[in-house]
């Protein structure tokens, strides 16, 4: 895979998972996009040490993760502060849009109020579509825990929408 294939790939949803590091929300100091370019470089320039009997997804966002921390650290430290489908082609009608609009509002609020690390695995199953198995590398916590974490993350999205009104 050369580089333009590995950018296509991978810039956009890295953006998006590296905004969801809580430190990079508060800082003001940190853009994603950066964060973003870093990890692909960082990915490029060991590309020889991949092993492709691993999932490439796996690798690519374990490192994203390290990455992240270490530069949140970093900044932490220099700074003096702790930062921590529709179908395509089918019109839908204003009512149903707004109804839509609405829920994911609501979605996108619990999603940033949680944790960052159950951000972070919720991103990864729901965004990338990743197995837990490879949740749990990238996070470097058991299948187990991931598991339970996103039975929690789903258990409080659906009782979000209950009260709501939309479940």
């Amino acid at each position: 895979m050369d580089f333009e294939q590995i950018w296509q790939r991978f810039y956009a949803p890295l953006v998006v998972f590296c905004r969801g590091f809580r430190g990079v929300q508060q800082s003001g100091l940190l853009e994603p996009e950066d964060l973003a370019q870093e990890v692909l470089l960082k990915v490029f320039n060991h590309i020889e040490s991949y092993d492709p009997n691993y999932s490439m997804t796996t690798w690519v966002y374990r490192i994203a993760r390290n990455h992240c921390i270490d530069v949140l650290q970093r900044a932490a430290v220099v700074h003096g502060r702790p930062l921590r489908g529709d179908e395509p082609g089918r019109e839908i009608g204003p009512e149903l849009a707004a109804e839509r609009n609405e829920q994911e509002e609501l979605i996108d609020r619990y999603l940033a109020g949680l944790p960052e690390t159950d951000r972070q695995i919720a991103f990864l199953r729901f965004s990338e579509d990743l197995k837990l198995r490879e949740i749990a590398r990238i996070m470097h916590m058991p299948s187990g825990t991931v598991k339970y974490r996103l039975h929690r993350i789903r258990a409080g999205l659906q009782n979000g929408l209950k009260e709501a009104g939309y479940a």
